[in-house]
């Protein structure tokens, strides 16, 4: 007779939807629309939840300081309708400083009420101090929604320091409990073939830009380039040399160049590109 699964009734394992600029583990420019000079908002190392960096806040006045990307960067695009579960963390260097950290979430730019998150972090409100404290919340999103993000943080001691990290979301369509265990997002890989790319007479030393597009991609991506030569081989494709391309703005749009070095003029033949951007 054979064996009979058994059923786990708290599945705690689940993909974190959000990207991997959400870790904080990159150097950012946070744009601060209100009170700009109220902290210094800086992905550090000095302490972290996970990865290499957080969100360090250091208070230099007592007023709420707003901070978001200025651009999409923390993005999530939603394919699939149904409750989705948003966590993060912090961790306060005073615990005398009373602090207040709000989430304001986005669903297609609008943020109302009920997309609004409010925590007071400071003993009284349940905060444990000298460790790491983790919170939750849920928001109802439709296939083709946005989910974007801005950041309000407040305290008032100044002089002190709040790091937030630790940032998930995942759709609850199984049996989990609230503690939902915090994972990094999966790497994932965004591709553009470009087919049939034709050189021209390249003469010796001379240089011919190609470009693409890679429709997820960001300004400063750089583009790994996987180069399929023509069939039968070209004399002196092999060495041809191909720069490193990046991406040079937010469309996605990437080149690189080709180099002649040769030592004799290359004549056109037509070969493959596929280029790919992990993230």
């Amino acid at each position: 007779m054979a064996l009979q699964g058994v059923r786990i009734l708290a599945e705690r394992g689940s993909e974190n939807l959000l990207n991997k600029f959400s870790q904080f583990n990159e150097f950012f420019a946070w744009n601060k629309p209100v009170n700009p000079v109220g902290a210094n908002v800086t992905n550090l190392s000095n302490r972290k939840f996970s990865g290499q960096n957080s969100c360090e806040m250091f208070f230099n006045n007592s007023m709420p300081v707003e901070f978001n990307t200025g651009d999409n960067s923390m993005q999530f695009d939603c394919e699939i309708t149904g409750v989705y579960f948003f966590r993060y963390s912090f961790f306060k260097d005073d615990p005398n400083a009373d602090m207040t950290f709000t989430v304001k979430m986005f669903v297609n730019g609008i943020n109302t009420t009920d997309t609004t998150i409010e925590q007071n972090l400071f003993d009284t409100s349940g905060f444990v101090n000298g460790q790491w404290n983790s919170y939750f919340q849920t928001v109802y999103l439709v296939a083709g929604q946005t989910l974007d993000f801005s950041f309000i943080c407040q305290s008032d001691t100044t002089g002190t320091k709040l790091y937030f990290d630790g940032l998930k979301l995942t759709l609850l369509d199984r049996l989990s409990d609230v503690s939902n265990a915090f994972s990094e997002p999966l790497q994932k890989e965004y591709i553009d073939d470009l087919t049939g790319i034709t050189l021209p007479s390249i003469p010796i030393g001379d240089v011919f830009t190609i470009t693409g597009q890679i429709l997820q991609a960001v300004k400063g991506d750089f583009v790994q380039l996987s180069i399929t030569p023509p069939n039968p081989i070209q004399v002196n494709f092999d060495k041809l040399s191909f720069s490193i391309p990046y991406v040079y703005d937010d469309a996605g749009n990437f080149r690189f160049n080709v180099i002649n070095n040769t030592g004799v003029a290359f004549t056109p033949n037509a070969f493959s590109v596929k280029a790919k951007v992990v993230k």
